[in-house]
């Protein structure tokens, strides 16, 4: 699965995420925050790292849109 299919998984749709520019709008701002929480929400409930995953996705942003 990649980042897109993911967060269409979760509601959300790449034109609200990104400026034509490739930015996370503002909405997107929110939700990939929102995103980042819970996975941090997820360290601390199972004491499992999340932040490789946190890594990846970041490295997926920025290297794709």
């Amino acid at each position: 699965m990649d980042l897109e299919k993911l967060l269409k998984t979760l509601g959300y749709n790449k034109s609200q995420m990104f400026k034509k520019n490739g930015d996370l709008s503002v909405k997107g701002s929110r939700n990939y925050n929102k995103l980042m929480k819970l996975l941090s929400d997820i360290t601390v409930l199972t004491g499992i790292s999340t932040e490789n995953i946190i890594r990846e996705i970041e490295n997926i942003c920025n290297e794709k849109y």
